[in-house]
């Protein structure tokens, strides 16, 4: 069976759709763990970063206090390169679309605190701008990466394209 062109298409939007929607639904079911849960999951993330780390670094430090927060930043960060692709692939290239992209990740995280809040634990502001951050980020790399990549792609078009016209003109 030959899918065609559009059907692939729409197959892969709804694939994405489906991969930034179990994001989200990650996202707030880690809010939704209560205190103590929530505790041991992020000590078991920091254990096995605290062992491919050196003995006494810096790092090692870092990741002990901040733990949670890198975990905000990279979960966020991961939405974030999943809207842009979404965006980029799937919807007009326009301002509009780019700020409509970079609202995403103060709906979810606002959404993200409040759920923390009635799960028992502290809501925090802070946490929604390191979100925020993590998000704009990697969703500003991932455009440029997807730029770059549809500039290189429409350069390599036009070299085609100009080494036909050339071989048409000499066999014309």
């Amino acid at each position: 069976m030959h899918l065609s062109k559009p059907i692939l298409f729409n197959i892969l939007r709804y694939v994405l759709l489906l991969v930034i929607l179990g994001t989200v639904v990650f996202i707030f079911a880690n809010s939704m763990l209560p205190p103590a849960k929530s505790a041991e999951q992020s000590d078991t993330v920091k254990d096995i970063i605290v062992e491919i780390l050196p003995d006494d670094s810096k790092a090692e430090s870092f990741v002990e206090e901040y733990i949670r927060k890198i975990a905000h930043f990279t979960e966020y960060g991961l939405l974030g390169v999943e809207v842009a692709v979404y965006l980029m692939l799937f919807s007009r290239r326009s301002w509009r679309t780019l700020a409509t992209g970079l609202l995403t990740p103060f709906f979810v995280g606002f959404t993200d605190e409040t759920i923390q809040r009635f799960s028992g634990r502290g809501p925090s502001i802070d946490d929604v701008w390191i979100d925020v951050g993590g998000f704009v980020l990697f969703y500003i790399l991932a455009l440029a990466v997807l730029f770059a990549i549809l500039l290189a792609i429409k350069m390599i078009r036009a070299k085609i394209n100009s080494n036909l016209n050339e071989r048409e003109k000499k066999n014309g």
